[in-house]
């Protein structure tokens, strides 16, 4: 899994705000960036700029603990590191009408994840293989300039996002007209996938007041999306689960059938997903030419993100995934400072830190999305090369405080088969993830 911040949000995308641990964005208002960050910041960028961002994204997840099936543990490996790196990018561009009317676009992915569960055997199978979302966002913007201390912006947001997810089915003591049954031989697992994908319209509005020339206060609101991501689900069945299906012995050939009707009967699905909202506010006081300081609060409406149920298409077929998460509201906070040194005023050294709240905890932890609070100290600096053009290269750190514990069930797998309706135990995870992560950003800005 590769996702850098609360959930699976993604705020790697200039490095500006990597130095600086993500705080103050909606108030910096001094490069392209804050067409993403608050549109109504645009006004004061003097001229055309194009800002440009490749994110290096290094996270550790460490998994030990037990899968537990009506009390039975799972056969497995009880650890597993189930972690992708990432590379991701984003891009912000302003274009000057007037000095009092500006145009922009920016580009970011602000939700994405890499879970990846390795090896095949490990106990959590069951819970979750791979848990892959991505979600591109582009923002046009216009703002403008009501008088020399207020300004507004914003504009439509247009939004693309896709899903893949996984994880094996357990076919022992499956619940049928028979009875409690074994559809399968111990060991020999089905993988059940989902992928999908879907656009959305959503929407940014922001403020900017600028009280004197060093201090500002930024307000922006980004909304919500909504999508029901189309897609299809398929069960991959290992030719051992048919030819060795213990159902052979009461009617022979039943066992193949059963287990292609698994496989069959499990394609042209769809999940609604919700991807949440965000209010920043933040300050920005220029302190003097070579100190500046920044911060912000900001609540992110992750309560829309409670559930994640995959529904066949056809209302025929029983087969559903239906993961509860019951997320909660969350609130961020940083503060970040930033240093142009009178020797050389080319350079800018940056740093922050910013505690961002979860919004998952013990209680609602799951093995498909097991984030947890943290604290992010970040570090940067730039350097203007050219008269039009900077570059830039900032790291930040993230320390995972909480315990992290999970003891969490994703929830039965149900589908229409030969032998009538057919329930499979998923079973339930308990143990205990470490988490770390650590981003190296490389910007790019030029005047035009």
């Amino acid at each position: 899994m590769a996702h850098a911040n609360a959930g699976f949000a993604l705020n790697d995308g200039m490095a500006d705000w990597t130095a600086n641990a993500y705080a103050g964005e909606a108030a910096k208002a001094y490069d392209a960036g804050t067409a993403w960050t608050n549109p109504a910041g645009m006004v004061r960028i003097q001229g055309n700029e194009f800002d440009g961002t490749v994110n290096l994204i290094d996270p550790s997840l460490a998994f030990r603990g037990q899968d537990y099936v009506n009390g039975v543990a799972v056969p497995g490996r009880q650890s597993s590191k189930g972690i992708d790196a990432a590379v991701s990018g984003g891009t912000a561009t302003v274009i000057s009408l007037s000095p009092r009317l500006k145009l922009g676009l920016a580009i970011q992915s602000p939700f994405a994840s890499r879970l990846a569960f390795e090896p095949a055997d490990y106990t959590g199978r069951y819970q979750a293989t791979r848990n892959i979302p991505t979600n591109i966002q582009a923002l046009f913007s216009v703002a403008y300039a009501i008088d020399r201390h207020l300004s507004i912006g914003g504009g439509p947001i247009v939004s693309y996002f896709k899903e893949r997810q996984a994880h094996a089915l357990n076919l022992q003591n499956a619940q049928t007209a028979l009875g409690t049954v074994s559809l399968g031989p111990q060991g020999v697992d089905p993988v059940a996938q989902f992928r999908g994908d879907d656009w959305s319209v959503g929407y940014d509005v922001g403020a900017l007041y600028q009280f004197n020339d060093n201090v500002r206060v930024g307000v922006n609101y980004h909304s919500a999306t909504y999508y029901k991501l189309q897609g299809y689900q398929d069960v991959y069945v290992p030719e051992a689960v048919a030819t060795l299906n213990p159902l052979n012995a009461l009617i022979p050939g039943i066992g193949s059938i059963v287990s292609n009707s698994l496989k069959a009967q499990t394609y042209n699905s769809s999940v609604k997903v919700a991807l949440p909202g965000w209010l920043d506010t933040s300050v920005y006081w220029q302190i003097s030419p070579e100190w500046a300081v920044m911060g912000n609060v900001t609540w992110t409406n992750w309560s829309l993100f409670q559930h994640n149920k995959i529904v066949p298409d056809d209302p025929s077929i029983l087969s559903s995934t239906d993961i509860q998460y019951n997320f909660r509201d969350t609130v961020t906070a940083g503060v970040g400072v930033n240093y142009r040194p009178r020797w050389q005023p080319r350079l800018m050294l940056q740093g922050g830190v910013t505690y961002d709240q979860s919004p998952v905890t013990n209680s609602n932890r799951q093995a498909t999305i097991p984030d947890g609070d943290r604290v992010e100290i970040g570090v940067g600096a730039s350097y203007r090369a050219t008269r039009n053009i900077t570059l830039s290269l900032a790291y930040t750190h993230y320390f995972f405080p909480g315990s992290n514990t999970i003891d969490n069930a994703i929830g039965n797998v149900s589908s229409a088969t030969p032998l009538g309706n057919v329930t499979l135990n998923q079973g339930t995870i308990r143990g205990h993830y470490n988490l770390a992560n650590d981003a190296l950003a490389i910007g790019f800005k030029q005047v035009f």
